[in-house]
């Protein structure tokens, strides 16, 4: 909201992460875009007087590279012009551009972000323009900053704490937030009457039998009978029955709203495995989800990518030291994740300290590499392609082929690979593989920048992948 509340500004949905920044007049109920698509846009912030807004960008370093660092950028308004940039200190990033800052105070004199594990100030003209050198206020990991009203005090996320730090002195005084859930467990006898199962073991389908579900758990899978049929009977007798779907990689993003889970389970998708994420939204959606607060499915689920100093994905942050690859994998284990993914930029001494540090608290780590990964004990690689820190992918060829080298490592390694050989989205050739695709009730439903973004890019599956997976297969490659 303006500081007059008369407006709200917004980062429009796009799809692949771009984002337009518009204002909508509450009053009229019309928008205007006073900054068009940009990569993964920050959070917008206000001036005292409602002239200007301020986000977080992405700052490319070189041409020659897509990563870069976290920057600010200034937008008036009104849309008059593209605004400029604001860099508070060369070459280090403001922390990720999903909610760690910038945040005007509410008197226009100063701006609040994290960087490199710490809550920041910066003194701020009216005009949106640096005033003085950006100081650090308090030494600790910080997340949805927020001002109070007199500019006096910045409230924050301390990881798993809530806290509010004096800017005149840096002094902390946590505020005690005690909240709970408690999972739903299904309770109850349930029969569902299959007239066909896969059950993903025999090598054939079964025909008319019953599904006994007691509680949260199949008691047994028998021919039908009658006299099974007590408590909740579902008839599924012209139905084929098969188990849930896993989704081995998908970013939770909180876009879709409420859609994301009920659009997973109607396309029969009940366990999905998240490499990366906004860690309080995820964990968020996780828990409302075991609440039975809303629908969807189970989920196991990573926070930031961890990356090194120079990033590209607003949900990154940059990691520049052992220091900080330690303060993450607390945050890890404070938040019980489930793996942690440490991204294509991170220098290998940090990459192996990621997986050392997280094996001792218990959790699984994932990359795009292969090797020295391997070496480093690794538990996942993730894509058959996608991005390289090497600048050339390394597990497959340009025409998907994998080597006998990738496929040893992989096998005596015992690493699991996630192909990932969809990525990229629906692509044209659904269309002609299946023309009724399109005109299915859950395509439908939705959100209409998914919707709208079919068949912008991508491509076929490749014969060359198809053999790849398969020689996996037979090597014993999980």
């Amino acid at each position: 909201w303006s500081p007059d509340g008369s407006k709200i500004a917004y980062v429009s949905a796009t799809g692949d992460m771009e984002g337009a920044i518009e204002v909508l007049d509450v009053k009229m109920g019309r928008s205007k875009e006073i900054r068009d698509h940009t990569f993964g846009p920050g959070y917008p912030t206000w001036s005292a007087d409602g002239k200007i807004i301020v986000i977080s960008s992405l700052k490319q370093d070189s041409s020659r590279f897509r990563e870069g660092s976290n920057a600010m950028w200034e937008i008036p308004a009104d849309g008059s012009d593209p605004g400029h940039q604001i860099v508070p200190v060369q070459h280090h990033s403001i922390g990720s551009r999903l909610g760690e800052g910038p945040v005007w105070s509410p008197d226009g004199k100063q701006m609040a972000f994290e960087m490199e594990g710490g809550l920041w100030v910066m003194p701020m003209t009216a005009k949106g323009e640096l005033a003085g050198q950006p100081r650090q206020l308090v030494k600790d990991p910080v997340d949805y900053l927020n001002w109070t009203g007199d500019s006096k005090h910045i409230f924050y996320l301390s990881v798993d704490k809530m806290k509010l730090a004096s800017v005149d002195d840096g002094s902390v005084q946590d505020i005690p937030c005690d909240l709970t859930w408690t999972e739903a467990i299904p309770a109850g006898r349930m029969v569902v009457h299959a007239g066909k199962l896969v059950d993903g073991i025999h090598p054939t389908s079964r025909t008319n039998v019953d599904i006994v579900v007691d509680g949260n758990r199949i008691r047994s899978v028998e021919p039908h009978r009658a006299e099974l049929h007590t408590g909740n009977v579902v008839d599924a007798s012209r139905e084929t029955i098969m188990p849930g779907l896993i989704e081995s990689h998908g970013h939770y993003i909180d876009t879709n709203g409420s859609l994301y889970g009920r659009l997973l389970l109607a396309y029969g998708i009940t366990t999905v495995r998240s490499p990366a994420g906004k860690p309080s939204e995820s964990i968020e959606q996780r828990e409302a989800f075991e609440a039975g607060r809303r629908l969807g499915p189970r989920m196991y689920l990573a926070g930031h990518l961890l990356e090194g100093p120079r990033i590209y994905y607003p949900l990154a942050v940059p990691i520049n030291n052992e220091a900080d690859v330690d303060a993450q994998i607390d945050r890890a284990d404070r938040l019980q994740y489930d793996l942690v993914k440490a991204y294509v930029k991170l220098p290998e001494p940090l990459r192996k300290r990621v997986v050392e540090s997280a094996h001792r608290k218990g959790i699984p780590v994932s990359s795009h590499e292969l090797y020295p990964a391997a070496l480093f004990g690794m538990d996942s690689v993730e894509h058959f392609g996608g991005t390289a820190g090497r600048g050339y992918g390394t597990k497959v060829s340009l025409l998907g082929h994998a080597y006998q080298d990738v496929i040893e490592i992989l096998s005596k390694s015992q690493m699991t690979i996630t192909p990932t050989t969809s990525l990229g989205g629906y692509y044209p050739g659904v269309k002609e593989s299946d023309p009724k695709a399109y005109d299915d009730p859950r395509w439908r439903i939705q959100p209409s920048w998914v919707r709208d973004n079919t068949g912008q890019r991508g491509g076929t599956i490749s014969a060359g992948q198809l053999q790849s997976l398969l020689a996996m297969e037979r090597a014993g490659v999980r």
